[in-house]
């Protein structure tokens, strides 16, 4: 009797399921549907967007809105005489821009940071198999969606490949360790 997880059904009668599996690798017409392009970017910021962003994020904190909203009372009473005030509005606006200033360097420079990483990542190599069999090194932001490739053994796998095929010392067996995406170590 055939075993039944194999042949998809409980009795015996059931036909056997083929185990070969067709999988076609899209052409350069397929990829103009509108697949986003192979890159890493996990930066908050780029050149155009940078201050307004940072300025945006910097003010969704309450102490700096109540610091501003404050500095600028106390600059409408020194500058129109509505009002007297004895705060002076350098006391409070200069410390506040001084940390604003502070935070927003120091987010750029973190970006910045990502930046490269992204860069480094993007730059990294592969082998790509080509339609006549041939391997081939391309950069990782240069494989298209569906294109094979070939990955030896300890090579780090992207998170958006579909193993096919897999072979070794250990018969077809893959190991995938998962401690770069979720950070548990098996």
């Amino acid at each position: 009797m055939a075993d039944p997880l194999l042949t998809g059904g409980a009795g015996g009668g059931a036909e056997e399921k083929s185990t070969e599996r067709n999988i076609t690798t899209f052409e350069k017409e397929d990829l103009d549907k509108g697949y986003p392009v192979n890159r890493i970017v996990t930066s908050r910021y780029n050149i155009l967007n940078f201050i307004p962003k940072s300025m945006f994020e910097q003010f969704r904190r309450m102490a700096n809105i109540y610091f501003l909203v404050l500095g600028i009372i106390a600059l409408v009473a020194v500058q129109t005489n509505y009002y007297l005030t004895s705060v002076e509005p350098a006391g409070l606006l200069l410390p506040m821009i001084l940390v604003v200033s502070i935070s927003v360097v120091k987010d750029g420079y973190e970006d910045l940071k990502r930046h490269r990483t992204d860069a480094g990542i993007d730059a990294q190599i592969a082998r790509r198999i080509t339609v006549n069999g041939n391997v081939t090194s391309a950069m990782w932001s240069e494989l298209t969606v569906g294109t094979p490739i070939l990955l030896l053994c300890d090579d780090e796998v992207p998170a958006d490949v579909v193993v096919i095929a897999c072979g070794g010392v250990q018969g077809p067996t893959a190991y995938v360790e998962t401690a770069a995406i979720d950070g548990e170590t098996n």
